[in-house]
């Protein structure tokens, strides 16, 4: 089974960019693969606030200390921090092509290409790497809906 390779810190980066509307059939297929997409982003964020538990300030009764919304560091854990969340960012987000994803693919790859949401000079780099990696044996997108 082919395999699509992504990293972590890709995942919210291309959730983003294929958040717009469209076209039912090309909505059913990016919807499927948020579907697929979701479940990998609660872990990614899971993860993230356990590393955050871990290495946060605590009170006298061993709850994280907040400052504001923000979980309060010392300077000592905020580069612990720093290096532990680059790590899960970097991490593989690994996930199985089966045929009916591999069927979807290309209309993924059309819809990034197609996409009309605004963003960062970094999140096209980060879009050019995703849609490198969607180029996985040749997946075929949907045919375009005849205009009446």
């Amino acid at each position: 089974m082919d395999t699509l390779n992504l990293k972590n810190y890709q995942l919210q980066t291309l959730t983003k960019a294929i958040d717009f509307s469209m076209p039912f059939a090309k909505s059913r297929v990016k919807n499927r693969f948020l579907t697929i997409l979701g479940p990998k982003l609660q872990m990614i964020e899971k993860s993230r606030l356990e590393i955050l538990n871990e290495l946060c300030d605590k009170d006298k009764d061993g709850k994280p200390v907040m400052n504001k919304e923000e979980f309060k560091l010392s300077d000592k854990n905020r580069k612990k921090w720093d290096d532990e969340y680059n790590k899960l960012m970097m991490e593989d987000c690994i996930i199985d092509v089966t045929s009916s994803l591999k069927a979807d693919l290309g209309t993924i790859k059309d819809i990034l290409n197609t996409s009309t949401v605004e963003v960062s000079t970094q999140q096209t780099v980060i879009l050019e790497e995703v849609i490198t990696s969607l180029e996985v044996t040749n997946p075929k997108k949907l045919p375009e809906a005849k205009k009446k």
